[in-house]
């Protein structure tokens, strides 16, 4: 019995599905895209992939990925539909975006995940300036009431503090200490950053320049003084020539199981967020 009838047949239903992913919309080949990257746990390309997932939808598009069950995805529809507000042409000078829609956004960021964001976040996403739909959250270091200069030589948030204990370095959020285990820090360089959080079981450490530039957050088990995980927290920073764009300015905040990290730079405020157990970046959303 011949087999060439049987193999046209699978040639042709393989050649149907590759027309036919060809000729699909462009919003639903991007989705697949960004699922691909969302499998793969690919923190980069994943944010880049859902941003143009959400910049090539309409409008009617935007709202219904404004309900999807990837966060990523849905803050990223939200947030294009506050870019939109602002026009595109606008290039004489830099311009408040309306404040409702800020405010919008920043409701609906809460609502999705379940938690209070920073005062300070929510504060300078309020106050951002655009220019061609490109926002901007510059501030310079004096202008940073929320962070000192520690007697440690580290930069932190006004309720954190960093010393040197004997041997040991101990870092201390409120009425929280938790000593940090040899050879996480050393002498600090020139606007260095700590930022902490302390749960019960868990302290969680972030040491960074003061540029925007990417750095490494830490999650230690108080009980057992060690390093449980160890994860980057990717910054955009490649966007300017100069290294140093702006103070950046970060909170770490621990709901349930997961580990939130929202921070702000000159161009952009983002959230990333990791499986509290081991790490993994369960998403990133990014202004830029």
């Amino acid at each position: 019995m011949s087999r060439a009838p049987f193999v046209a047949s699978v040639l042709a239903f393989v050649f149907s599905g590759v027309m036919a992913l060809a000729e699909a919309p462009q919003v639903e080949r991007l989705m697949a895209e960004s699922n691909r990257h969302c499998a793969a746990h690919t923190s980069r390309t994943l944010s880049n992939a859902s941003q143009s997932l959400c910049q090539c939808a309409s409008a009617e598009e935007l709202h219904k990925l404004k309900m999807d069950p990837r966060d990523d995805v849905a803050i990223m529809a939200a947030w294009e539909i506050v870019r939109r507000t602002v026009d595109e042409t606008q290039e004489t000078e830099a311009v408040a975006p309306h404040s409702g829609s800020l405010n919008r956004f920043i409701g609906f960021v809460e609502g999705r995940l379940h938690t209070n964001l920073p005062a300070w976040w929510k504060k300078d996403m309020e106050e951002a300036r655009v220019y061609n739909r490109r926002f901007s959250f510059c501030r310079k270091l004096a202008d940073w009431p929320e962070c000192f200069m520690t007697e440690s030589g580290y930069y932190a948030p006004q309720d954190t503090s960093v010393n040197r204990v004997g041997d040991d370095w101990v870092v201390s959020v409120g009425t929280e200490a938790c000593v940090l285990p040899h050879g996480l820090m050393k002498s600090p360089d020139l606007f260095e950053v700590i930022t902490a959080s302390i749960s019960a079981e868990r302290c969680y450490v972030a040491i960074h320049e003061a540029s925007s530039m990417p750095y490494l957050i830490y999650c230690i088990d108080r009980k057992k003084k060690e390093i449980s995980w160890k994860t980057d927290a990717w910054v955009n920073h490649q966007r300017s020539r100069r290294r140093y764009i702006g103070f950046p300015l970060l909170a770490i905040k621990e709901h349930k199981e997961r580990v939130f990290l929202f921070g702000i730079t000159h161009y952009q405020a983002y959230i990333q967020c990791y499986n509290r157990d081991d790490g993994t970046r369960i998403f990133r959303f990014s202004t830029w």
